[in-house]
């Protein structure tokens, strides 16, 4: 039995203590299972339950067992969209996470990086607004916690987490820890979300998709909104913000632009974020123009605070409070629109917005007055009662007046009138009209609006025959399938120049790509009629003919022929009375199409001159080390220079002193000479008397004299020595004086050098600007070289599957054609057989017959001698009784 790695009771995993069977009572092909801490076998089902609970309940040791037994289980989990990583660090719990990080480093020659499974660990994180778990990763494990790294939905850490995913106060508070924590660590306040790819652009818009101040504008605290605005965050930034009905607000589009913080906040009613924003506009003096802002639908904030009291009284402008949107509709519509959650909020609202001057009575582009919209929140099942009712009715109030689809006031569902008080508020004098009545009417608006398009034959017949088409009323009245198509042919060349030639290359080679040699299997004749009637078929649903078919063309009818060429030929006179709007509309988007090459064109020269200076950069980078590597050697070679220099002239002083004193002993030494001659021109007298004596201060003389001699050679010496050195010293002088000179036109060099250098600089940065933009634009040509790998892979493994289902099919074709040949000839002999069995079917139903017809006779010849019987019987009886009688 396998080592038990739980710690606990297993009754937290009781339910998986049976084996997983789907729906037809099959086993998974591959069973996994666990043992608990009593013996018990765990088994996983085909959704991996069982490793989310252990997830969940943060058990690591049931995740070592479960590793330990399965560990390919974290890349096949991968694979199918369920990764553990990413599991973990939703749930939040760090004690698994962490034991998942540790198996991934041992095995990570075989497993691919959690950061790199299409999503981030801190992304994850912050998006389920899991505290610790930001913490964990942040202290320890730096490496998944980028906070400017995005996942493959280009979403940032500080977006995931401003991200806004309910109504859990206790979540907003995580958030709002999280969004502190990522502000701390750097995380920039002024990010944005960006569009992930070009088939999730909606449309081409230049704005940021949502910011980091619109993501967290619904839940955050007045205090987080303000430090994002410190922080570089602007308030007045438009974006683009999705579909949001579950507010309450009539979305016209799908993707709304023009959209700030404001909005976001007025829509989720957050007040404090509201007046803070209000605050920081008063601040500048701008508060008229914040709420006058529009959005891409013309809509006010007041609009998108239409539900919520307390946001509204900020907003509202008695000025400002009847502005409609681009449909027409009032913040009045809005909050009627928006009626039914909290009836009685709204009843404040409708109370509110009246009393500082709204209008009940303004009507949409489409004839609906807010009364309208209440009546229409009232037949979704939206109890109403009396007063609200009378806050939006008005004296001008038509029940019968129909908008521009036909609905009236007056067409409540009269099973939802239940209150007395609601009939009287409403209208008692009202009239409630059937559903079939009211299919009638819209079956006769239809009708109307064909004879209103119907022309009469003879115009009919005459229009198409000044096209240069051979047509009578009779080919009218009784339509050849053939002439019809020639006529639709040439409207269709005439509108869209596509004929059943223009057609052709594309619809064979369609038939070629998905039925490669059977391609003619379908005659030319009739494919290109298929591919032209789409042609067709789209023209005319410009035209107005919605139920357009393939009968219009095989078996045309008269009535059908009639509309549609009717529908046809007044279009056809229509773009000839626009034909000078068309034409101005042809020019202008002609000429923005030149405009756009220019621009495309400046665009290239752009580039080119972009690439130019790269290039320029980079030689000017090259020659600037070059003047660098120059300068730094210069200066080495006249630092050099001056500690020579100063040694010179250290050694100079040096002799120049020892000159001195040399100098001094000589002249020392000559007076001591002197002085000495002079005294043995005294004594000369006395040594002559004495030769010894004499002989004796000679020899001492002597000595003295070649002593003195010997001085003095060492002063010559030492005085030519010193004379070199002076020589020296004035070639070392005149060197020196070459090297200031050389230094000062190198600090001349150098001046020029710092001037250009500055030049560069600016260059540089300007340079540093545009590759920046650069940098983005090939960022953004990676990402769509990416996702066009992406796109080019799925459509290459497209293209194998259906090149393998063609093989498929096609070996398929060959064992049907097999089969029906076997069955053609199995059915051949039994046709024979079955015609000897129905010849002798047929003879043996005759002798049937025979044999019936003899058994009838015999049966009928029984039944008169029966007959005959009982008529003798009976006689028989009568003579008896008689005789006993």
């Amino acid at each position: 039995m396998a080592e038990n790695f739980f710690p606990v009771s297993g009754s937290r995993y009781r339910k998986f203590d049976t084996l997983y069977l789907d729906s037809d009572g099959n086993p998974p092909q591959r069973i996994y299972t666990l043992i608990d801490e009593n013996g018990n076998t765990l088994f996983e089902d085909c959704n991996r339950e069982l490793l989310r609970a252990i997830l969940r309940n943060n058990d690591v040791d049931a995740l070592a067992q479960y590793l330990t037994k399965y560990p390919e289980v974290t890349e096949s989990l991968y694979s199918s969209g369920l990764d553990v990583f990413y599991q973990a660090a939703a749930y939040g719990d760090v004690d698994v996470l962490r034991s998942l990080l540790l198996h991934y480093a041992l095995h990570t020659n075989n497993m691919q990086s959690p950061n790199e499974r299409g999503s981030l660990l801190l992304n994850i994180a912050c998006k389920n607004c899991r505290v610790n778990t930001v913490r964990f990763l942040f202290d320890e494990y730096p490496e998944y916690a980028d906070i400017h790294a995005r996942d493959e939905d280009n979403t940032s850490a500080i977006l995931a987490a401003a991200g806004w995913s309910g109504w859990n106060i206790d979540e907003a508070s995580r958030r709002d820890e999280i969004m502190h924590l990522l502000l701390d660590r750097g995380a920039s306040a002024k990010d944005f979300s960006q569009w992930p790819s070009p088939e999730q652009v909606m449309v081409k818009v230049d704005q940021p998709r949502e910011n980091v101040l619109t993501l967290a504008a619904p839940w955050a605290g007045p205090d987080l909104i303000r430090r994002l605005i410190d922080k570089g965050a602007d308030p007045d930034e438009k974006t683009c913000t999705y579909n949001t009905a579950d507010r309450g607000v009539v979305w016209k589009k799908e993707v709304n632009l023009g959209v700030t913080a404001l909005f976001v906040a007025s829509i989720y009613w957050n007040v404090e974020v509201v007046e803070m924003l209000r605050r920081h506009h008063k601040s500048s003096g701008g508060v008229a123009e914040l709420v006058s802002r529009r959005d891409s639908c013309g809509r006010l904030p007041l609009h998108w605070a239409a539900g919520g009291m307390d946001t509204l009284k900020l907003l509202v402008d008695p000025s400002a409070v009847n502005a409609q949107d681009n449909d027409g509709e009032t913040p009045l519509h809005y909050a009627a629109h928006s009626y039914g959650r909290l009836t009685s909020i709204y009843k404040g609202v409708f109370q509110y917005l009246l009393e500082n001057g709204a209008d009940a009575s303004i009507r949409n582009r489409e004839g609906r007055t807010p009364f309208q919209f209440l009546c229409d929140r009232f037949n979704d099942g939206i109890p109403l009662d009396a007063a609200t009712m009378s806050l939006l009715y008005t004296e001008s109030e038509d029940l019968s007046h129909g908008d521009a689809n036909g609905n009236t006031s007056n067409k409540l569902d009269p099973r939802r009138l239940r209150s007395p008080a609601i009939k009287m508020a409403y209208n008692p004098r009202m009239s409630i009209i059937p559903a079939s009545q009211q299919q009638s009417r819209s079956r006769k608006k239809e009708e109307e609006a064909d004879a209103f398009m119907r022309l009469p034959d003879r115009e009919i017949v005459g229009c198409i025959t000044d096209i240069g088409i051979n047509f009578t009323i009779a080919d009218l009245q009784k339509p050849n399938p053939a002439h019809v198509q020639q006529i639709f042919e040439w409207f269709a060349e005439l509108l869209l120049n596509a004929t059943r030639e223009t057609v052709e290359p594309a619809m064979r080679a369609a038939a070629e790509d998905i039925c490669g040699e059977f391609a003619d299997v379908v005659s030319p004749d009739t494919r290109n009629l298929m591919g032209f009637f789409v042609s067709l078929r789209r023209l005319l649903v410009e035209c107005g003919i919605q139920d357009f078919s393939f009968n219009d063309l095989y078996k045309p009818t008269y009535e059908r022929l009639v509309k549609i060429f009717s529908y046809l030929i007044n279009f056809v006179r229509f773009r000839e009375s626009q034909t000078s709007v068309i034409d101005e509309h042809y020019n202008k988007a002609e000429s923005t199409k030149t405009r756009i090459e220019a621009l495309y064109g400046e665009n290239q020269d752009n580039e080119s001159r972009l690439e130019d200076m790269k290039n320029n950069r980079q030689a000017m980078e090259a020659q600037v080390r070059e003047k660098t590597m120059r300068n730094e050697e210069l200066k080495r070679r006249l630092l050099e220079l001056r500690r020579s220099q100063e040694k010179v002239a250290a050694r100079l002083e040096e002799a120049k002193q020892k000159k001195g004193e040399l100098t001094t002993l000589l002249e020392q030494r000559t007076q001591e000479k002197i002085t000495m001659k002079q005294e043995s021109a005294k004594l000369r007298p006395y040594v002559l008397q004495s030769p010894s004596a004499l002989q004796q201060n000679l020899t001492e003389l002597r000595d003295i004299l070649n002593n003195d001699k010997t001085r003095i050679d060492a002063l010559d010496r030492r005085a030519r020595a010193l004379q070199t050195s002076a020589d020296s010293f004035g070639v070392v002088g005149s060197d020196v004086a070459s090297c200031i000179k050389i230094l000062e036109e190198i600090a001349m060099e150098m001046a020029k050098e710092d001037e250009e250098m500055a030049k560069n600089t600016k260059q540089r940065e300007a340079l540093s600007e545009r590759g920046n933009n650069a940098r983005e634009v090939e960022r953004a040509e990676q990402m769509l070289k990416r996702q066009l790998a992406k796109w080019n892979e799925r459509t290459e493994k497209l293209r194998e599957q259906s090149n393998q289902k063609a093989q498929d099919a096609k070996e398929k074709m060959h064992e049907l054609r097999a089969t029906h040949k076997k069955l053609t000839e199995e059915q051949t002999n039994k046709g024979k057989e079955m015609e000897i069995r129905r010849v002798r079917i047929e003879q043996t139903e005759k002798k049937m017959l025979d044999l019936k017809e003899n058994i009838e006779n015999e049966v009928h010849s029984a039944y008169d001698e029966y007959l005959k019987m009982e008529a003798h019987i009976k006689l028989y009886i009568t003579e008896m009784e008689q005789t006993v009688g």
